[in-house]
């Protein structure tokens, strides 16, 4: 799956949720700099938080792997797509 549709369709899911405010795009592959490494980062902004079965199950369909409330730096979620293997970092 290309990187645009994978961003689109992650916007509309997370647009879904009440809670989500604004989703932005950042990191490496915003500002052309990325390598075979480099993960797509997604900045989800809300008021009062993105409840965890919200955040579960807009990446659990499309997850190989993913690993949830991940907060070494920042409260984000983190996952390989299943279709493309792309890395994929959530940010709240």
């Amino acid at each position: 799956m290309p990187l645009e549709d994978v961003i689109a369709d992650l916007t509309v899911a997370y647009a879904a949720v009440p809670e989500v405010l604004a989703i932005v795009q950042g990191g490496s592959r915003t500002i052309g700099r990325q390598d075979v490494d480099s993960d797509l980062d997604l900045y989800v902004y809300s008021q009062d938080g993105v409840p965890l079965p919200a955040r579960k199950a807009v990446i659990e369909s499309r997850a190989a792997w993913f690993e949830l409330d991940n907060r070494v730096a920042e409260l984000a979620d983190i996952w390989s797509e299943r279709k493309s293997g792309l890395s994929v970092k959530v940010i709240f």
